[in-house]
């Protein structure tokens, strides 16, 4: 499926794409849900992202605000449910990782020094034709097993993982919440990073991060009507009665258990 002449230098430009299995709901363990994403990499930064947030900004590329509501950008549009917006941007050598979400009009990111104690053991498998190693290591609240080609010389991987002497084709949560598997590897002249992170990006740190996506996530009508962008302009959505009760039914609590088993614990 893939030649092994596509790994000639360390510093070309890849774009792997890797297929996540997950559980989305903690009180339903059965549940399993699949979703693509696209890891961008070369030897010194690498960007992760869902295909759902790459199909977004695709779309508004090609649309103007004139499409918006017509048939053919709700088409395109059907393709970014996701459940997962963020965007992460590594840079390996400097063992940072830069996690990056989108908050009401605002992009915000928090950096975090990230340093995987891989432990490299002597089984091996084969995963899409590449002898691969097995690797455990732990990371926010889980257990996982990586496994590495050593014969793909890109120390990187799917989410926040790096680290190991070759590219990660497949690694597991050992609870089986969380699988990413490479379903596809090719060199690419474009490479969506200029700087990492971008400089469009308000720096926060993770517990803010996270305590706005919480209002948010709680009150979005709340959140949103009080929200001063980066740029001074406030929101207003003035929904009441039956308006109000469907945008909380779509947004609001209700889908607290569709989506409450998060790959990070703590």
């Amino acid at each position: 499926m893939f030649c092994f002449n596509l790994f000639p230098q360390a510093d070309t430009n890849y774009k792997i794409t890797y297929q996540l299995t997950y559980k989305p709901d903690s009180t339903d363990l059965a549940q399993l849900k699949t979703e693509n994403f696209q890891l961008f990499t070369n030897a010194k930064t690498s960007y992760f992202l869902s295909n759902a947030v790459v199909s977004k900004d695709s779309t508004r590329r090609n649309f103007g605000i004139g499409d918006i509501g017509s048939d053919a950008y709700k088409r395109a549009a059907a393709s970014w449910e996701t459940n997962f917006s963020y965007r992460i941007y590594k840079k390996p050598l400097e063992e940072l990782v830069y996690h990056c979400e989108k908050i009401a009009t605002d992009n915000f990111y928090y950096a975090e020094d990230v340093h995987f104690d891989w432990q490299i053991g002597q089984e091996t498998k084969t995963i899409e034709g590449f002898s691969t190693q097995k690797a455990t290591t732990s990371f926010a609240g889980r257990d996982y097993t990586a496994w590495f080609a050593a014969a793909i010389p890109i120390s990187d991987g799917p989410y926040k993982f790096y680290g190991l002497p070759g590219l990660i084709l497949e690694i597991e949560s050992t609870d089986g919440d969380y699988r990413f598997t490479m379903i596809g590897i090719e060199k690419t002249s474009f490479y969506p990073v200029v700087n990492t992170p971008p400089k469009s990006l308000q720096k926060a740190t993770k517990k803010e991060l996270l305590r706005l996506q919480q209002e948010y996530y709680d009150d979005p009508i709340g959140f949103l009507n009080n929200w001063v962008g980066s740029n001074g302009a406030s929101v207003h959505i003035g929904l009441e009665g039956k308006a109000k009760q469907d945008h909380y039914a779509k947004y609001g609590k209700q889908l607290a258990p569709k989506m409450n088993n998060f790959i990070e614990i703590y």
